[in-house]
Protein backbone atom coordinates (compact mmCIF):
# COMPACT_ATOMS: atom_id res chain seq x y z
CA UNK A 1 0.00 0.00 0.00
CA UNK A 2 3.00 1.78 0.80
CA UNK A 3 4.65 1.82 -2.50
CA UNK A 4 1.20 2.70 -4.41
CA UNK A 5 0.85 5.77 -2.58
CA UNK A 6 3.70 6.53 -3.52
CA UNK A 7 3.67 6.37 -7.14
CA UNK A 8 0.57 8.10 -7.01
CA UNK A 9 1.74 11.16 -5.79
CA UNK A 10 4.91 10.53 -8.37
CA UNK A 11 2.49 10.18 -11.35
CA UNK A 12 0.06 12.98 -10.17
CA UNK A 13 3.03 15.69 -9.93
CA UNK A 14 4.19 14.17 -13.44
CA UNK A 15 1.09 14.97 -14.69
CA UNK A 16 0.83 18.49 -13.60
CA UNK A 17 4.13 19.33 -14.49
CA UNK A 18 2.65 18.29 -18.21
CA UNK A 19 -0.62 19.88 -17.85
CA UNK A 20 1.19 23.45 -16.52
CA UNK A 21 3.80 23.08 -19.56
CA UNK A 22 1.17 22.67 -21.92
CA UNK A 23 -0.71 25.25 -20.71
CA UNK A 24 2.13 27.52 -21.35
CA UNK A 25 2.80 26.44 -24.73
CA UNK A 26 -0.28 27.47 -25.29
CA UNK A 27 -0.32 30.91 -24.11
CA UNK A 28 2.69 30.83 -26.55
CA UNK A 29 1.30 29.90 -29.49
CA UNK A 30 -2.12 32.44 -28.49
CA UNK A 31 0.20 35.33 -28.79
CA UNK A 32 2.38 34.58 -31.78
CA UNK A 33 -0.99 33.72 -33.37
CA UNK A 34 -2.83 36.52 -32.63
CA UNK A 35 -0.73 39.49 -32.95
CA UNK A 36 -0.33 39.62 -36.93
CA UNK A 37 -4.05 39.92 -37.46
CA UNK A 38 -3.77 43.20 -34.76
CA UNK A 39 -1.42 44.65 -36.64
CA UNK A 40 -3.02 44.13 -40.38
CA UNK A 41 -6.16 45.62 -38.98
CA UNK A 42 -4.62 48.61 -37.89
CA UNK A 43 -2.52 48.94 -41.14
CA UNK A 44 -5.49 49.09 -43.19
CA UNK A 45 -7.07 52.65 -42.09
CA UNK A 46 -3.54 54.04 -42.69
CA UNK A 47 -3.14 52.60 -46.19
CA UNK A 48 -6.39 54.28 -47.19
CA UNK A 49 -5.26 57.57 -45.39
CA UNK A 50 -2.08 57.64 -47.61
CA UNK A 51 -4.01 56.95 -51.01
CA UNK A 52 -6.80 59.16 -50.20
CA UNK A 53 -3.65 62.13 -49.77
CA UNK A 54 -2.37 61.47 -53.17
CA UNK A 55 -5.37 61.99 -54.99
CA UNK A 56 -5.38 64.92 -57.10
CA UNK A 57 -7.59 66.85 -54.86
CA UNK A 58 -7.59 70.02 -52.60
CA UNK A 59 -4.54 69.89 -50.51
CA UNK A 60 -5.38 67.76 -47.13
CA UNK A 61 -3.52 67.53 -43.92
CA UNK A 62 -1.34 64.51 -42.89
CA UNK A 63 -2.98 61.47 -42.06
CA UNK A 64 -3.44 61.22 -38.26
CA UNK A 65 -2.25 58.09 -36.86
CA UNK A 66 -3.22 58.77 -33.01
CA UNK A 67 -6.86 58.73 -34.08
CA UNK A 68 -6.36 54.57 -34.85
CA UNK A 69 -7.64 52.96 -31.58
CA UNK A 70 -5.27 50.44 -30.27
CA UNK A 71 -1.97 51.84 -32.32
CA UNK A 72 1.25 50.79 -30.86
CA UNK A 73 -0.36 48.99 -27.96
CA UNK A 74 0.15 45.19 -27.40
CA UNK A 75 -2.81 42.94 -27.52
CA UNK A 76 -4.82 41.96 -24.12
CA UNK A 77 -3.63 38.80 -22.58
CA UNK A 78 -5.65 36.59 -20.49
CA UNK A 79 -4.32 36.03 -17.31
CA UNK A 80 -2.33 32.80 -16.87
CA UNK A 81 -2.19 30.09 -13.84
CA UNK A 82 -0.82 31.02 -11.02
CA UNK A 83 3.25 30.94 -10.95
CA UNK A 84 3.38 31.96 -14.49
CA UNK A 85 4.30 35.20 -15.89
CA UNK A 86 2.36 36.38 -19.24
CA UNK A 87 3.88 36.16 -22.57
CA UNK A 88 5.66 39.49 -23.00
CA UNK A 89 6.29 40.12 -19.67
CA UNK A 90 9.61 41.68 -19.02
CA UNK A 91 10.26 42.76 -22.71
CA UNK A 92 10.94 46.21 -23.78
CA UNK A 93 7.62 48.21 -25.05
CA UNK A 94 7.16 48.59 -28.61
CA UNK A 95 8.53 51.74 -30.65
CA UNK A 96 5.63 54.49 -31.09
CA UNK A 97 3.58 53.73 -34.34
CA UNK A 98 4.73 55.01 -38.08
CA UNK A 99 2.86 54.41 -40.92
CA UNK A 100 3.91 52.18 -43.44
CA UNK A 101 5.44 52.67 -46.91
CA UNK A 102 2.12 52.65 -49.11
CA UNK A 103 2.12 49.01 -51.40
CA UNK A 104 3.40 48.99 -54.70
CA UNK A 105 1.75 50.80 -57.50
CA UNK A 106 0.25 53.16 -55.32
CA UNK A 107 1.69 57.33 -56.85
CA UNK A 108 3.71 58.54 -53.19
CA UNK A 109 2.32 61.66 -51.26
CA UNK A 110 3.82 64.89 -52.96
CA UNK A 111 5.87 66.94 -50.35
CA UNK A 112 3.99 69.89 -48.49
CA UNK A 113 1.45 70.44 -50.99
CA UNK A 114 0.06 73.39 -48.50
CA UNK A 115 3.75 75.60 -49.18
CA UNK A 116 3.36 74.49 -53.04
CA UNK A 117 0.01 75.97 -53.13
CA UNK A 118 1.08 79.75 -51.56
CA UNK A 119 3.72 80.14 -54.31
CA UNK A 120 1.70 80.89 -57.33
CA UNK A 121 -0.55 82.52 -55.53
CA UNK A 122 2.13 85.24 -54.37
CA UNK A 123 3.49 85.37 -58.19
CA UNK A 124 -0.02 85.89 -59.10
CA UNK A 125 -0.70 89.02 -57.02
CA UNK A 126 2.33 90.66 -57.87
CA UNK A 127 1.40 90.13 -61.39
CA UNK A 128 -1.68 91.81 -60.87
CA UNK A 129 0.08 94.69 -58.90
CA UNK A 130 2.11 95.16 -61.24
CA UNK A 131 0.99 93.95 -65.26
CA UNK A 132 3.61 93.72 -67.83
CA UNK A 133 3.73 95.97 -70.17
CA UNK A 134 4.08 94.43 -73.97
CA UNK A 135 4.64 96.00 -76.53
CA UNK A 136 0.74 96.02 -77.97
CA UNK A 137 -0.22 97.50 -74.82
CA UNK A 138 2.55 100.43 -75.21
CA UNK A 139 1.26 103.43 -77.15
CA UNK A 140 2.74 104.10 -80.03
CA UNK A 141 1.63 106.60 -82.91
CA UNK A 142 0.28 106.08 -86.41
CA UNK A 143 0.10 109.12 -89.18
CA UNK A 144 -0.19 109.92 -92.43
CA UNK A 145 -0.58 113.06 -95.20
CA UNK A 146 -3.13 114.71 -96.76
CA UNK A 147 -1.71 114.25 -100.08
CA UNK A 148 1.41 112.00 -100.98
CA UNK A 149 1.97 113.77 -104.32
CA UNK A 150 1.97 117.60 -104.95
CA UNK A 151 2.24 119.04 -108.66
CA UNK A 152 4.85 121.71 -109.62
CA UNK A 153 3.67 123.46 -112.34
CA UNK A 154 4.77 126.91 -113.50
CA UNK A 155 2.36 128.31 -112.07
CA UNK A 156 3.26 126.86 -108.78
CA UNK A 157 2.98 128.98 -106.05
CA UNK A 158 3.35 127.16 -102.74
CA UNK A 159 0.80 124.57 -100.85
CA UNK A 160 -0.37 123.09 -97.80
CA UNK A 161 -0.43 119.83 -96.33
CA UNK A 162 -1.73 118.17 -93.62
CA UNK A 163 -0.40 115.82 -91.01
CA UNK A 164 -2.98 113.71 -89.41
CA UNK A 165 -3.00 110.70 -87.10
CA UNK A 166 -3.64 108.80 -84.04
CA UNK A 167 -2.02 108.13 -80.54
CA UNK A 168 -2.89 103.67 -80.24
CA UNK A 169 -3.56 102.61 -76.76
CA UNK A 170 -4.06 106.36 -75.55
CA UNK A 171 -4.54 107.14 -71.88
CA UNK A 172 -5.99 110.46 -72.06
CA UNK A 173 -8.73 111.23 -71.30
CA UNK A 174 -9.66 114.53 -73.08
CA UNK A 175 -8.09 116.42 -75.61
CA UNK A 176 -6.94 119.29 -72.94
CA UNK A 177 -5.38 117.06 -71.15
CA UNK A 178 -2.03 117.53 -72.17
CA UNK A 179 -0.32 113.87 -71.52
CA UNK A 180 0.94 113.54 -74.93
CA UNK A 181 3.24 115.80 -77.13
CA UNK A 182 3.35 115.38 -80.75
CA UNK A 183 6.37 116.70 -82.70
CA UNK A 184 6.14 116.55 -86.51
CA UNK A 185 9.42 117.12 -88.85
CA UNK A 186 8.89 117.47 -92.24
CA UNK A 187 12.50 117.32 -94.20
CA UNK A 188 13.49 117.68 -98.25
CA UNK A 189 15.96 115.81 -100.05
CA UNK A 190 19.67 115.70 -98.49
CA UNK A 191 21.97 117.91 -100.64
CA UNK A 192 25.64 119.37 -100.31
CA UNK A 193 26.17 122.85 -99.36
CA UNK A 194 29.13 125.25 -99.34
CA UNK A 195 29.01 128.39 -96.69
CA UNK A 196 31.74 131.39 -97.29
CA UNK A 197 32.09 134.17 -94.97
CA UNK A 198 32.54 137.61 -96.27
CA UNK A 199 35.42 140.10 -94.75
CA UNK A 200 36.28 143.81 -95.08
CA UNK A 201 39.61 143.79 -96.58
CA UNK A 202 41.00 147.46 -97.10
CA UNK A 203 36.94 148.18 -98.08
CA UNK A 204 36.24 145.65 -99.96
CA UNK A 205 34.40 142.74 -98.95
CA UNK A 206 35.16 139.45 -99.77
CA UNK A 207 35.16 135.52 -99.45
CA UNK A 208 37.89 134.40 -96.86
CA UNK A 209 36.34 131.57 -95.66
CA UNK A 210 34.50 128.70 -96.57
CA UNK A 211 33.10 125.06 -95.06
CA UNK A 212 31.75 122.75 -97.53
CA UNK A 213 28.65 120.64 -95.20
CA UNK A 214 28.47 117.14 -96.82
CA UNK A 215 24.62 117.24 -96.61
CA UNK A 216 21.71 119.10 -95.29
CA UNK A 217 18.07 118.32 -95.39
CA UNK A 218 16.81 121.31 -98.74
CA UNK A 219 13.70 121.79 -96.74
CA UNK A 220 13.39 121.54 -92.84
CA UNK A 221 9.86 122.29 -91.09
CA UNK A 222 9.02 121.76 -87.43
CA UNK A 223 5.56 121.77 -85.74
CA UNK A 224 4.94 120.73 -82.01
CA UNK A 225 2.56 120.65 -79.44
CA UNK A 226 4.53 123.43 -77.25
CA UNK A 227 8.11 124.30 -77.37
CA UNK A 228 10.49 121.89 -78.42
CA UNK A 229 12.36 122.62 -74.70
CA UNK A 230 8.73 121.91 -72.88
CA UNK A 231 8.62 118.68 -74.52
CA UNK A 232 11.69 116.61 -73.98
CA UNK A 233 14.99 117.24 -72.51
CA UNK A 234 18.04 118.25 -75.08
CA UNK A 235 19.69 115.04 -75.00
CA UNK A 236 16.61 113.14 -75.97
CA UNK A 237 16.16 115.53 -78.86
CA UNK A 238 19.51 115.53 -79.84
CA UNK A 239 19.59 111.30 -79.79
CA UNK A 240 16.37 111.72 -83.01
CA UNK A 241 17.64 114.45 -84.52
CA UNK A 242 14.31 116.75 -83.30
CA UNK A 243 15.37 120.67 -83.55
CA UNK A 244 17.48 123.36 -85.58
CA UNK A 245 20.20 122.47 -83.13
CA UNK A 246 20.61 118.97 -83.60
CA UNK A 247 19.29 118.41 -87.38
CA UNK A 248 22.23 116.60 -89.56
CA UNK A 249 24.60 119.03 -90.62
CA UNK A 250 28.57 117.26 -91.01
CA UNK A 251 31.30 119.76 -92.61
CA UNK A 252 33.56 117.68 -94.48
CA UNK A 253 36.67 117.47 -92.68
CA UNK A 254 39.33 118.93 -95.26
CA UNK A 255 37.17 122.08 -94.84
CA UNK A 256 37.85 122.90 -91.61
CA UNK A 257 41.14 122.31 -91.45
CA UNK A 258 41.92 126.21 -91.04
CA UNK A 259 38.55 127.44 -89.83
CA UNK A 260 38.44 127.66 -85.75
CA UNK A 261 35.86 125.44 -83.76
CA UNK A 262 34.07 127.98 -82.58
CA UNK A 263 33.53 129.78 -86.68
CA UNK A 264 32.57 125.73 -87.65
CA UNK A 265 29.38 126.58 -85.07
CA UNK A 266 28.58 130.04 -86.46
CA UNK A 267 28.71 128.75 -90.10
CA UNK A 268 25.75 126.54 -89.28
CA UNK A 269 23.93 129.33 -87.77
CA UNK A 270 24.47 131.54 -90.62
CA UNK A 271 22.79 128.28 -92.62
CA UNK A 272 19.92 128.00 -90.70
CA UNK A 273 19.64 131.73 -90.81
CA UNK A 274 19.99 132.01 -94.27
CA UNK A 275 17.24 129.16 -94.87
CA UNK A 276 14.63 130.72 -92.35
CA UNK A 277 15.11 134.04 -94.84
CA UNK A 278 14.17 131.88 -97.89
CA UNK A 279 11.38 130.26 -96.23
CA UNK A 280 12.38 126.93 -96.10
CA UNK A 281 13.43 126.43 -92.62
CA UNK A 282 10.96 127.06 -89.93
CA UNK A 283 9.52 126.32 -86.58
CA UNK A 284 5.55 126.35 -85.26
CA UNK A 285 4.92 126.29 -81.67
CA UNK A 286 1.02 125.08 -80.67
CA UNK A 287 0.77 124.20 -84.69
CA UNK A 288 -0.48 120.41 -83.50
CA UNK A 289 -3.71 120.24 -82.00
CA UNK A 290 -5.08 117.13 -80.50
CA UNK A 291 -9.10 117.15 -81.75
CA UNK A 292 -9.80 114.07 -79.54
CA UNK A 293 -8.66 111.95 -77.07
CA UNK A 294 -6.12 110.36 -79.46
CA UNK A 295 -6.58 112.04 -82.87
CA UNK A 296 -3.99 114.98 -83.83
CA UNK A 297 -3.47 116.86 -86.95
CA UNK A 298 -1.28 119.60 -88.11
CA UNK A 299 -1.00 122.04 -90.82
CA UNK A 300 2.64 122.23 -92.72
CA UNK A 301 3.38 125.07 -95.74
CA UNK A 302 5.03 124.37 -98.70
CA UNK A 303 6.27 127.39 -100.42
CA UNK A 304 6.48 128.44 -103.84
CA UNK A 305 10.39 127.88 -103.42
CA UNK A 306 10.52 124.31 -101.82
CA UNK A 307 13.23 122.24 -103.65
CA UNK A 308 11.45 119.39 -105.77
CA UNK A 309 12.26 116.06 -105.02
CA UNK A 310 10.70 113.80 -102.15
CA UNK A 311 9.62 114.73 -98.60
CA UNK A 312 9.51 112.68 -95.34
CA UNK A 313 6.60 113.68 -92.46
CA UNK A 314 7.99 112.36 -89.29
CA UNK A 315 5.90 112.18 -86.38
CA UNK A 316 7.50 111.61 -83.05
CA UNK A 317 5.52 110.93 -79.99
CA UNK A 318 6.66 112.06 -75.81
CA UNK A 319 4.78 111.38 -72.97
CA UNK A 320 5.82 113.75 -69.79
CA UNK A 321 9.52 114.07 -71.47
CA UNK A 322 9.66 110.36 -72.72
CA UNK A 323 10.01 109.59 -76.41
CA UNK A 324 7.53 106.85 -76.69
CA UNK A 325 7.16 106.33 -80.97
CA UNK A 326 7.51 107.74 -84.24
CA UNK A 327 5.71 107.28 -87.53
CA UNK A 328 6.95 108.04 -91.40
CA UNK A 329 5.08 109.06 -93.98
CA UNK A 330 6.50 110.12 -97.76
CA UNK A 331 5.10 112.96 -99.93
CA UNK A 332 6.81 113.60 -103.52
CA UNK A 333 6.63 117.15 -105.32
CA UNK A 334 6.86 116.23 -109.36
CA UNK A 335 6.78 118.53 -112.05
CA UNK A 336 4.31 118.29 -114.23
CA UNK A 337 3.22 120.17 -117.76
CA UNK A 338 5.70 121.75 -119.28
CA UNK A 339 8.23 123.02 -116.80
CA UNK A 340 8.32 118.90 -116.23
CA UNK A 341 8.76 118.64 -119.99
CA UNK A 342 11.89 121.32 -120.28
CA UNK A 343 13.52 120.35 -116.74
CA UNK A 344 13.54 116.40 -118.65
CA UNK A 345 15.32 117.99 -121.78
CA UNK A 346 18.05 120.18 -119.79
CA UNK A 347 19.29 117.36 -117.51
CA UNK A 348 18.81 114.26 -120.38
CA UNK A 349 20.52 116.69 -123.19
CA UNK A 350 22.16 119.13 -121.87
CA UNK A 351 24.01 120.23 -125.45
CA UNK A 352 20.73 119.91 -127.08
CA UNK A 353 19.30 121.88 -125.02
CA UNK A 354 21.72 124.55 -124.53
CA UNK A 355 21.98 124.50 -128.63
CA UNK A 356 18.04 125.08 -128.78
CA UNK A 357 18.32 128.19 -126.28
CA UNK A 358 20.74 130.09 -128.29
CA UNK A 359 18.73 129.03 -131.86
CA UNK A 360 15.81 130.75 -129.57
CA UNK A 361 17.66 133.77 -128.21
CA UNK A 362 18.99 134.48 -131.42
CA UNK A 363 15.66 134.60 -133.10
CA UNK A 364 14.03 136.24 -130.51
CA UNK A 365 16.80 139.38 -131.22
CA UNK A 366 15.85 139.11 -134.85
CA UNK A 367 12.42 139.44 -134.50
CA UNK A 368 12.57 142.09 -131.87
CA UNK A 369 15.23 144.20 -134.40
CA UNK A 370 12.54 144.05 -137.51
CA UNK A 371 9.90 144.99 -135.03
CA UNK A 372 11.70 148.33 -133.72
CA UNK A 373 13.16 148.49 -137.51
CA UNK A 374 9.33 149.07 -139.12
CA UNK A 375 8.23 150.72 -136.26
CA UNK A 376 11.09 153.67 -136.56
CA UNK A 377 10.64 153.66 -140.24
CA UNK A 378 6.96 155.13 -139.87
Amino acid sequence: MRLVRVLTMRMGGLALAVVLALTAVGFLIRGAVTAPPRTEAIATPVQVAVKEVARPAQPAAAPTVAAVPGAGMAPPMAPGPPGMMPPGAGMMPPPPFAPPAPPMGWPAPPPAPAAAAKAPAATTTAMLDKPAKSGADRERVEADVSTRSVAVTSVFKGVEIVVFGSVLNSKSETAESGLYDVVVVVEGTAVPLVARKKSNVAGIWINTSAVQMESIPSYYAIASTRPLMEVAETHVLSKHGIGFDHMPMTPVPASIKNVADGEVSDFKKAVIRLKQKEGVYFASDYAVAFIGQALFRATISLPANVPVGPLSAKVHLFKEGEYLSSYTAKVKLEREGVERLLHSFAFDQPMLYGIFTVIIAVAAGLIASAMFRKAGAH
